[in-house]
């Protein structure tokens, strides 16, 4: 969803530019010279954008929305349009934050990258392995039944 004009006034008035949707190539660009990322949206999945950010180093200020607060922690989400220009502009000027934030991030990111992915495929199939004792015996499927395979009676 758009952001309405009174938000849009709010976060440029900031001095916060509002980019939308961007391919890859230049959300890289953008994050590569950037110090700090706004991530608002109303519902979002696991935003990509905010983990490239954090690999980045890039201090990501997010809304308080359950698929960002995980990724960040509390300390770096809000509800409110003035709080996060307030972090943002802390991220900007004060180093001990910034540090902090970063610090954060840093730690947090471990929890969403390739090596836990892996790890956790292979916990899952050590798991499913360990279920089976000698050789998998092979068997037919049942058949599928379908309405129109059902007896009627």
């Amino acid at each position: 969803m758009a952001p309405t004009p009174a938000e849009l006034e709010t976060v440029t008035a900031s001095g916060v530019p509002v980019s939308g949707w961007l391919d890859r190539s230049e959300v890289m660009e953008r994050l590569a010279d950037a110090t700090a990322l706004l991530h608002w949206t109303g519902w979002d999945g696991q935003p990509l954008s905010i983990l490239e950010a954090m690999a980045a180093d890039v201090v990501v200020v997010g809304h308080d929305i359950e698929a960002v607060t995980e990724i960040l922690g509390r300390a770096q989400v809000t509800g409110d349009e003035t709080e996060a220009t307030a972090m943002l502009r802390r991220a900007l000027t004060d180093p001990d934050w910034r540090a902090a934030a970063l610090a954060s991030q840093r730690r947090r990111r471990l929890l969403y990258g390739a090596a836990r992915m892996v790890s956790e495929w292979r916990a899952l199939y050590r798991q499913l392995s360990a279920r089976f004792e000698g050789p998998v015996q092979k068997s037919s499927p049942a058949p599928i039944q379908t309405a129109h395979s059902r007896s009627r009676t």
